[in-house]
């Protein structure tokens, strides 16, 4: 696979072959709508020509909280619900060729990844909705396709823990509440809008993470494997500054698990074990 396909997934863009997804089996009730405070609104805002110089880690901060202190992670999750858009259940979905050729869709490993997400995928109300495609890759590659797909390769699936993968998915379906401004800001060339909704994504990925399992570092975690990877191993660096540095986001990560649970400030980021990344030849189980 080209290393340029990663930036690909990553960015949401859409292409051209398709194929069905399953039906529904969840749904987010309409009760829990409610008032919808908009995200893309406050991205917008948060990036206006007024407001270019401020940090870009407290901007994130700001949007994910909606401009209140002390925002748990409940309050976020349930801010990220009302934010998602409508997906037709029906709705194909498109992912690049190379993936295609690429796709797994029966055995162990395609099971396996369809049971670790699924509770993260009830979560949202997206079961059904959203569909997880594994698919053989020597590069870790975990991105979406909006608004329907979810892409991860054998390699991520190998790298990351089952905690980790799912912080990473979470990422993920955070762009979704947002795409609109995204891709704007991708067609603008607007990379300073683009780090910050990374670290939006960040912030929203860790409060699910929170609320789902109580371990919103696995999102961090996660990201700095998959990072250290691509850049070791594929050379894969964002000279253009499209993404946060490794600094920011861990700083973001920081801050915001510390405003979940203030008591737990000195543990917010455990320090990821050292590993030497390698040139990965798939196992038997990754057909």
């Amino acid at each position: 696979m080209k290393p340029s396909l990663k930036y690909f997934l990553l960015t949401t863009i859409l292409a051209s072959v398709l194929f069905p997804s399953p039906p529904p089996v969840f749904a987010v009730s309409d009760d829990e709508r409610g008032d919808v405070v908009s995200y893309s609104a406050l991205i917008r805002e948060n990036t206006s020509v007024a407001k270019k110089r401020s940090d870009e880690v407290e901007a994130a901060l700001e949007i994910i909280s909606a401009g209140r202190d002390h925002q748990s992670a409940i309050e976020i999750t349930t801010r990220i619900k009302t934010n998602l858009p409508e997906i037709d259940p029906k709705a194909t979905v498109r992912v690049p060729e190379e993936v295609l050729n690429n796709l797994i869709r029966e055995g162990d490993d395609y099971h396996d990844l369809q049971a670790t997400l699924r509770p993260l995928l009830k979560f949202y109300g997206l079961g059904g909705r959203v569909l997880p495609v594994l698919f053989k890759s020597e590069m870790p590659v975990v991105g979406s396709s909006a608004p329907n797909g979810l892409m991860v390769s054998t390699r991520a699936v190998a790298l990351l823990s089952k905690k980790e993968l799912r912080g990473i998915v979470a990422h993920e379906l955070c762009h979704l509440v947002v795409v609109d401004v995204f891709r704007a800001a991708i067609d603008a060339r607007d990379y300073r809008t683009l780090r910050i909704i990374e670290l939006f994504c960040d912030a929203g990925a860790a409060a699910t993470m929170e609320v789902l399992e109580r371990n919103p570092k696995s999102v961090i975690n996660g990201l700095l494997k998959l990072q250290q990877v691509l850049e070791m191993e594929f050379d894969e660096r964002d000279v253009e500054g499209k993404h946060p540095t490794t600094s920011t986001r861990i700083r973001l990560s920081k801050e915001v698990i510390g405003r979940f649970a203030p008591e737990t400030r000195s543990l917010m980021v455990a320090p990821t074990k050292a590993f030497t990344p390698h040139s990965h030849t798939p196992s038997s189980s990754f057909l």
